[in-house]
């Protein structure tokens, strides 16, 4: 129901003075076809392209065509934190943050989660949640682990047995039993399924959750909520840019 989600983007946004637009292409939309609307969009302060994109899109080359300046998603990002590199530091503030993985820090960060030399486990390596957030975690002296969809579930256990904090970013059901866990962990669960049969999210981690993490965020109203505000910064930010 997108009248009562943070992910109705133009209510939200109207409702802080942002002008949103909401694209619907069918799913059998071509690259070349997106491509064109993306190349259309030169006037806007913002792009953000959802995902996952149906399989026929070539998503590399979609991404590429969305300009730095208004990647309000920060699919750029770890590119744009390379090229800037630690001798110019002052100017990777002019760099977009991925909104999820933004949202993830500031969350942890408002809790006083411990990140220096600390196991922090990260679910997924998508390339605006998983792989910039496992970046963003190195930056603050975490020691990252990343596993995928191609990581052996017997190598997943032994990894989550020994990490003081788990990130799920996945989005498959049940991926990650709770008995996996390290008593006394953190779990964020930021990777969710929307369940048609019972109407409802479905979080990334199986089982009961309490009797074995320190703090666990739940599912929805965890991450979710702080998304919408760290995309409509970027695009405050990437506007006040845009004029300057």
């Amino acid at each position: 129901n997108q009248e009562n989600s943070w992910f109705c983007k133009t209510k939200v946004g109207k409702a802080h003075g942002f002008d949103t637009e909401e694209i619907h292409l069918p799913s059998s939309t071509t690259t070349e076809q997106l491509l064109s609307v993306v190349y259309s969009l030169g006037d806007k302060d913002g792009i953000q392209l959802m995902w996952p994109l149906p399989g026929q899109i070539e998503s590399q080359k979609v991404y590429q065509a969305i300009p730095v300046s208004k990647d309000i998603d920060g699919a750029h990002y770890i590119g744009q934190k390379e090229l800037v590199g630690s001798k110019h530091a002052n100017k990777s503030d002019d760099i977009l943050p991925p909104v999820t993985p933004a949202s993830v820090l500031a969350l942890l960060h408002e809790h006083r989660v411990q990140l220096a030399n600390k196991h922090v486990l990260v679910v997924g390596r998508s390339r605006i949640v998983g792989s910039p957030l496992a970046h963003m975690l190195r930056e603050q002296d975490a020691v990252v682990t990343v596993v995928h969809s191609g990581t052996d579930s017997s190598l997943i256990q032994q990894i989550a047995g020994s990490a003081d904090l788990i990130i799920s970013c996945a989005g498959e059901t049940d991926l990650l039993p709770a008995k996996w866990m390290k008593p006394g962990a953190d779990v964020v669960i930021v990777g969710t399924t929307f369940d048609p049969n019972h109407d409802r999210l479905v979080s990334d981690v199986k089982g009961d959750l309490a009797s074995v993490a320190s703090r666990y965020t739940p599912v929805p109203g965890g991450v979710g909520p702080l998304s919408m505000p760290f995309l409509l910064r970027n695009t405050a930010k990437a506007a006040w840019n845009r004029m300057a």
